[in-house]
């Protein structure tokens, strides 16, 4: 199965219920009801009345409990369905809040810029979708029915999803390119079939704040080095990425998907390669944090053992080279969106 949301493409191994959890996940802070009667701070348990309370300022939004509790309870039914245990509710919640923030933050960074999805467009996508995984669009709707999911709800998560991607193609991709040496330097240093190769993998990020005191460096890589431990003792990289990681994959147990050695991020490209199936890392420094990653699966894709032409390779390795640049860029463009907003917690 392959799916394309508005030009980027997901990987034919996710099934259709592993992408309708990521896009009902990714933006359910926008899926909410009627927000009701609002109460600033902490509410009384029992009112007689219902009240919703306010958990989170993002800059001339906010965010209600009733948003948050519907993400919690969402993410908490997929990891039962993934049979792996959720981590404590302080820290679920406030994994999730983080998230939603940087979705809200994210829509109206798409009003400012002028980004916009009209109904044409979201119902070919829709129906893209249906056609990509052999269903007409009665039956799509039919199976995400069975699965919980209104149709309605489901329409505007993919609006989303679609203003998502063309945002980033607005603030990122648009000014990316790649020069005839970049590539020329990428087929030097590794074959077209080296490229091809791809690994399926996971991180957990120990996060150190921008300007980190010495002490906190020297706590963060101790955190690092005693979670190395844990796993290399058999503990479950899933279930330890949900509940310390601060990566924005930590709910999905850390895991970052497929990718070809140049679609690794830079810091794990010496790395990553030399590793077998379930290994784990030592901790990899970055101006993030430290990084735990382990290589889940390998496998060379069918791209690079197929007969190829010169053209072919370096298309090819100019499409690797533009994804790892754009992913770097968006993670950047989204940490200072986050890092520029006005955000008041109040959980």
């Amino acid at each position: 199965m392959l799916i394309a949301i508005d030009g980027y493409r997901v990987s034919g191994r996710e099934t259709m219920r592993q992408r309708i959890n990521a896009i009902a996940l990714g933006w359910f802070v926008f899926c909410s009801g009627a927000w009701g009667q609002l109460v600033f701070g902490p509410g009384p348990e029992d009112s007689g009345a219902q009240l919703d309370t306010i958990v989170a300022v993002v800059d001339d939004d906010v965010i209600t409990r009733s948003e948050l509790n519907t993400a919690v309870a969402t993410v908490e039914q997929q990891f039962q369905q993934r049979g792996t245990s959720p981590p404590p509710q302080e820290v679920l919640e406030n994994q999730i809040l983080e998230r939603l923030i940087l979705a809200q933050l994210q829509l109206r960074a798409a009003e400012r810029n002028g980004v916009v999805v009209d109904d044409q467009t979201l119902n070919s996508t829709i129906e893209g979708l249906a056609q990509q995984n052999n269903l007409t669009l009665s039956e799509l709707r039919a199976t995400l029915e069975r699965d919980g999911i209104d149709f309605a709800e489901f329409r505007e998560d993919i609006r989303r999803e679609l203003l998502a991607t063309r945002l980033r193609q607005r603030v990122v991709d648009n000014r990316l390119q790649i020069s005839e040496q970049e590539v020329d330097n990428l087929l030097n240093r590794a074959p077209v079939q080296a490229i091809a190769q791809e690994y399926h993998i996971a991180q957990i990020l120990i996060a150190v704040p921008e300007g980190a005191t010495s002490a906190q460096l020297t706590a963060a890589r101790d955190e690092a080095n005693s979670v190395v431990e844990s796993l290399r003792q058999g503990a479950n990289f899933g279930s330890l990425a949900a509940a310390v990681s601060d990566g924005r994959q930590a709910l999905e147990g850390g895991d970052l998907g497929w990718r070809s050695l140049e679609q690794l991020p830079t810091l794990f490209v010496d790395t990553v390669p030399r590793m077998q199936p379930g290994e784990i890392s030592d901790p990899i420094r970055s101006p993030s944090g430290f990084h735990i990653v382990k290589v889940l699966e390998t496998s060379a894709s069918r791209a690079g053992s197929a007969p190829t032409t010169a053209e072919l390779d370096r298309n090819q390795a100019r499409e690797a080279l533009f994804r790892r640049r754009a992913e770097e860029e968006w993670e950047l463009w989204l940490r200072q969106l986050r890092g520029e907003a006005y955000v008041e917690l109040r959980l």
